[in-house]
C-alpha cells in the first residue's frame, strides 16, 4: 500500500510492544501489539524440530498476564501462553506456564520455535537446559508445538520491551532501560544481540536508542527499533539531527550505528510495522491537529528508505495501539476508541487497502478495547481485548464489564468467527501458528 506497499509482498516481521501503569503511556496495565512470526528460513536450531501429536493447526497463542484457572504453574511472576487449537472450536490445548513471568508479547522463528518477552518473575521448575532459575526479566524459548523451554535468556536484560529474531538465526531484545553493563552514555534502553542458540550477550545497540519499544526486520535483515524518547545522536550522515525526540531508526544488517533515523511525524508512538522491503508505519496515540476524529492520534507511513511521511492517515483512526499487516499489504489498526467512522465507543480495527488514506472497512463486532492483534498472510485476522467497560453490539453479555477476550476473524469478515474468553484474564499479545 501507499505506493511501494504492494500487495504482492510479503509480510516481514513486525514487533511493537508498548507498556503502561509501570513507565510509559496507554491505559491500566500492559499492552502489546503481537510479535508476528518469521516468514523465512532461519539456521537456528535450539535442538532440533521437536516430535509430537497434537490437533490440526491452525493454534492460536495468547500471551496472558494473570493466573488460568487451569494452571498450576509456580511462576511468582504470573502469567501464561494459552495455545487454542481454531480447528476444534477454539479448545484450549495447553497452557504454558514454565519460565512465564508477567509477558509482555511472542514470536516464533522459522522453525516455529516460540519466543516470550518476560516483564520478571518467572522461574523454570524443570528445564534442564535452563542454567538458573530466573526471578527476574527473560526471554523464554519453547520447542515446536510443545510447552517444553529449552531455554531462557536472561543475560542484559532489563526492562524488556520487544524481541525478534532474524533470518540468521539472531536473536534481538529491545531494552526499555539502560543496564549497568551498558556502556551507553546518556541513553535509556538498548538492543541486546543474541547468537543463534546461545544465551550469552554477544553484543549491544545502543547508538540512537531511547527507550525502545519496537522491533522489526526486513527481508534484508535490517532491524528497524521504535524509540519513544531520544537517544544519543549518531554519526549517521543520513540523519538530519540527533534524536532528541520519538524516532525509528534503521540499522543495516551486522551494524551497530543507525543508517537512517526518521523523526518526522512521530510524536507519541504506539506501535510500529514494517514490510519486507522496508517500508515503515508508525502509530501515533494522542491528539492530532489535523484529525477530526474523537480519540486523536494518526498513522505515518513512510516509504523505504525515507524519513518523510508519505502517507498520514487519521480517518477511521482514534487512539491507535497496535498495527499489523497481511500478505497482500493490507493494514489493520486497532483503535482503543471508536474512530470517525464508527460509533463504538469501546474501540474498533480499521482496515486499510491499497494508497487508501480511508479505511476499506472498520471492525467493531466484538471489539472491546483491543491491546493487541495479529494478520496471517491470507488476511486471518485475531484480535486481543482486554476486560472492557461496557460490551460491544456483537457481545453475547448484556452487563456491564465486557470480559477479556480474543476474537477470530476469517480474511475479508467484519463479524468474529470464533470468541475465546476461557481462562484469559489480561491478553497482552496474540499469534496464529500451524504447529
Amino acid at each position: 500500500m501507499y505506493h511501494s506497499l504492494s500487495r504482492s509482498r510479503l509480510l516481514a516481521l513486525a514487533v511493537a510492544v508498548s507498556f503502561a501503569g509501570c513507565s510509559a503511556q496507554g491505559a491500566s496495565g500492559i499492552s502489546a501489539t503481537p510479535m508476528l512470526p518469521q516468514h523465512g528460513t532461519t539456521h537456528f536450531a535450539l535442538t532440533g524440530p521437536v516430535a509430537h501429536k497434537a490437533a490440526p493447526g491452525p493454534f492460536l497463542y495468547v500471551a496472558n498476564v494473570g493466573g488460568s484457572s487451569s494452571s498450576s504453574s509456580s511462576s511468582g511472576g504470573g502469567g501464561s501462553v494459552l495455545v487454542y487449537a481454531l480447528a476444534k472450536r477454539g479448545k484450549l490445548m495447553r497452557a504454558i506456564t514454565d519460565g512465564i513471568g508477567v509477558p509482555r508479547g511472542l514470536t516464533f522463528d522459522g522453525q516455529g520455535n516460540l519466543y516470550v518477552v518476560n516483564a520478571g518473575g518467572g522461574s523454570s521448575s524443570s528445564s534442564s537446559s535452563s542454567s538458573s532459575s530466573s526471578s527476574g526479566a527473560s526471554v523464554s524459548i519453547y520447542a515446536v508445538g510443545t510447552a517444553k523451554l529449552l531455554m531462557q535468556v536472561t543475560k542484559g536484560l532489563n526492562a524488556p520491551t520487544a524481541a525478534v529474531v532474524n533470518s540468521k538465526g539472531f536473536l534481538l531484545v529491545a531494552n526499555g532501560a539502560t543496564s549497568s553493563s551498558s556502556s551507553s552514555s546518556g541513553n535509556s534502553g538498548s538492543v541486546n544481540i543474541y547468537r543463534p542458540g546461545n544465551r550469552k550477550l554477544a553484543g549491544q545497540i545502543t547508538a540512537g536508542i531511547g527507550s525502545p519499544i519496537a522491533l522489526a526486520v526486513d527481508g534484508n535483515n535490517r532491524l528497524y527499533v521504535l524509540n519513544a524518547a531520544g537517544g544519543s545522536s549518531s554519526s549517521s550522515s543520513s540523519s538530519s539531527s540527533g534524536a532528541t525526540g520519538a524516532s525509528v531508526t534503521v540499522y543495516p544488517a551486522g551494524k551497530r550505528s543507525p543508517s537512517l533515523t526518521i523523526t518526522a511525524g512521530i510524536t507519541a508512538p504506539t506501535a510500529m510495522a514494517v514490510d519486507s522491503a522496508g517500508d515503515v508505519i508508525v502509530a501515533n496515540a494522542g491528539a492530532s491537529s489535523s484529525s477530526s476524529n474523537g480519540g486523536g492520534g494518526n498513522v505515518q507511513v513512510y516509504l523505504a528508505g525515507t524519513t518523510s511521511p508519505a502517507a498520514t492517515l487519521t480517518t477511521g483512526i482514534s487512539s491507535p495501539k497496535a498495527l499489523a499487516l497481511d500478505g497482500s499489504g493490507d493494514l489493520f489498526v486497532a483503535n482503543a476508541s471508536g474512530g470517525s467512522s464508527s460509533s463504538a465507543a469501546q474501540g474498533s480495527v480499521a482496515v486499510f487497502s491499497g494508497s487508501n488514506t480511508s479505511p476499506a472497512r472498520t471492525i467493531v463486532a466484538g471489539i472491546s478495547s483491543p491491546d493487541a492483534l495479529f494478520a496471517t498472510s491470507m488476511g486471518a485476522l485475531a484480535v486481543a481485548n482486554a476486560p472492557g467497560s461496557s460490551s460491544s453490539s456483537s457481545s453475547s453479555s448484556s452487563s456491564s464489564g465486557a470480559p477479556a477476550s480474543v476474537t477470530v476473524y476469517a480474511a475479508n469478515a467484519s463479524r468474529p468467527q470464533r470468541t475465546i474468553t476461557k481462562n484469559i484474564g489480561m491478553p497482552v499479545g496474540v499469534s496464529i501458528n500451524l504447529h
